[in-house]
């Protein structure tokens, strides 16, 4: 998974997002995470950042129908724009 922003967050507080799986009638900050750490919202503006996904099974991370992949934002983000996240994925 891979993000970049065009302007980056500057609240003083932490500005992150990170990405998880929901299943059911999971809310966007109920899901599991994937990512092993956030991604930084205030890090350099227009250069990539890379999301390692956790420890966890190849089967878990399988999406079945109805599953959803959310983006979990933490922080005030009012200054943040042009953010993009790629997730790579695979049919098996």
């Amino acid at each position: 998974m891979k993000e970049v922003h065009a302007v980056a967050g500057n609240d003083a507080s932490p500005v992150n997002l990170t990405v998880k799986k929901c299943t059911g009638t999971e809310a966007p900050d109920a899901g599991d995470n994937l990512l092993q750490a956030v991604i930084d919202l205030k890090g350099t503006v227009n250069t990539v950042q890379a999301g390692n996904i956790t420890g966890i099974t190849e089967a878990y991370l399988q999406l079945a129908d109805g599953d959803r992949l959310a983006i979990d934002y933490d922080g005030n983000l009012t200054t943040l724009a042009g953010g993009t996240v790629t997730v790579h994925m695979k049919r098996i």
